[in-house]
C-alpha cells in the first residue's frame, strides 16, 4: 500500500507531525507484518534449532572420538561459526517477535543479529582460505598469510558495509532488493573474486599433496564451497524473478540453507574420526619430509601416497 498527502492550497502555520501505523488484520497474530515478511519468526527459530543441533553434534563427535588433543584451530573456528549463526537466528527471532508486538521491533537487536551473521560468514570464508592453503592439514605453516588475511579483510569489510548500508541507510522498497542494487552487485563481485582465489589456492595445494586421500579431501572442500558461493548468484536470480511478496523469504531461506549446509558439510569433513585417520601428527611430518619410517605407523598410510605421478 502507498499513501499520499496533498496540500490543496491550505496555509500551514506549524510543522505537521504524524505517525502512520498500518496493519493486516486478516493475518491474525502476524497482522503487524507485511506479506513479504510472513512466518519469519518460525523460519529463524527453526534455523536457530538447526544451528544449535549442528553445534551439539559437532561437539559430541569430537568427544566420542576422544580426540580433544586434535581439537584443532579449524574445529574451533567451525564451532565459532556455528555458534554465531545460532545467535544470529535467535536474535532475529527476538526482533521479529518484538515486531509482532509493536510493529517496529528492536533495531539494536536486529543490528546485533546482522553482525553475528556477518561474523559467521567471515569465519566460514577464513576456514575456506586456511584449508585452501593446506594449513593444519597438509602443513603447519601458512604461506602468504598477509595476502590471505588481506583478502579476508577486504571481502568481509565490503560485504558488511554494503549490507549495513542497504538495511539501515537506504529506504526499503518492494521494487529494489539487496542483490538487485549497487551494494548487492559489489557483494557478488567481491565474493566471486574470493571464491576464484580460494579455488586457485585449493588446486595448487592439491597438486602439491602426496596423499591421494587428501587430494580427494581438497576436491570435496572445493565442491562444498562452490555450492555455498553459488548461493549468491542464485539469490540474484531470485531477486529478479520471484514476486515481491515472496522475494524476501525466498532469499533468506536460500542464504540460511546454504550456510547450514556448509556448516554440516565441514563438521563431517573435519570430524576427528575421519581426518586424523587420514593423517596425524608424526605421519604428516614423515610423509611430507620423505621419511622412510612412514611404513611403521601401522595405519597403512603409505598406500595413499601418489607414486610415479599417478592421479587419484
Amino acid at each position: 500500500r502507498y499513501f499520499a498527502f496533498v496540500n490543496c492550497g491550505a496555509t500551514i502555520r506549524e510543522v505537521v507531525r504524524y505517525k502512520l501505523h498500518a496493519t493486516n488484520p486478516h493475518l491474525g497474530f502476524q497482522q503487524e507484518f507485511g506479506i513479504d515478511h510472513l512466518n519469519l519468526i518460525t523460519i529463524h527459530v527453526a534455523f536457530a534449532a538447526f544451528f544449535v543441533g549442528t553445534a551439539l553434534g559437532n561437539q559430541f563427535l569430537v568427544k566420542k572420538h576422544h580426540s580433544q588433543s586434535y581439537d584443532s584451530a579449524l574445529l574451533r573456528l567451525l564451532r565459532f561459526a556455528i555458534s554465531s549463526s545460532a545467535v544470529s537466528s535467535l536474535l532475529l527471532a527476538a526482533h521479529y517477535w518484538a515486531f509482532k508486538m509493536n510493529g517496529a521491533g528492536d533495531e539494536r537487536v536486529r543490528f546485533m543479529a546482522m553482525l553475528s551473521a556477518a561474523v559467521s560468514r567471515a569465519t566460514l570464508i577464513l576456514i575456506g582460505l586456511l584449508i585452501a592453503k593446506g594449513w593444519s592439514i597438509s602443513t603447519t605453516l601458512l604461506d602468504d598469510r598477509h595476502i590471505v588475511f588481506g583478502v579476508l579483510a577486504a571481502v568481509v569489510t565490503l560485504s558488511a558495509l554494503c549490507e549495513l548500508h542497504h538495511e539501515f541507510v537506504k529506504d526499503e522498497t518492494t521494487a529494489l532488493f539487496l542483490y538487485s542494487s549497487a551494494p548487492g552487485t559489489i557483494i557478488v563481485l567481491v565474493n566471486m573474486f574470493c571464491f576464484c582465489w580460494m579455488g586457485k589456492c585449493l588446486f595448487e595445494t592439491r597438486d602439491e599433496e602426496k596423499l591421494v586421500v587428501l587430494k580427494g579431501f581438497y576436491k570435496k572442500i572445493f565442491v562444498g564451497y562452490a555450492c555455498w558461493y553459488l548461493m549468491i548468484p542464485l539469490a540474484v536470480v531470485l531477486a529478479h524473478v520471484v514476486s515481491p511478496w515472496v522475494r524476501y523469504r525466498c532469499v533468506i531461506l536460500v542464504e540460511l540453507t546454504a550456510r547450514l549446509g556448509l556448516l554440516v558439510f565441514l563438521s563431517f569433513e573435519l570430524w576427528p574420526g575421519k581426518l586424523p585417520s587420514r593423517v596425524t601428527g608424526a605421519e604428516l611430518t614423515a610423509l611430507h619430509s620423505g621419511n622412510g619410517d612412514v611404513a611403521d605407523t601401522g595405519a597403512g598410510i603409505e598406500d595413499h601416497l601418489v607414486t610415479n605421478g599417478s592421479e587419484d
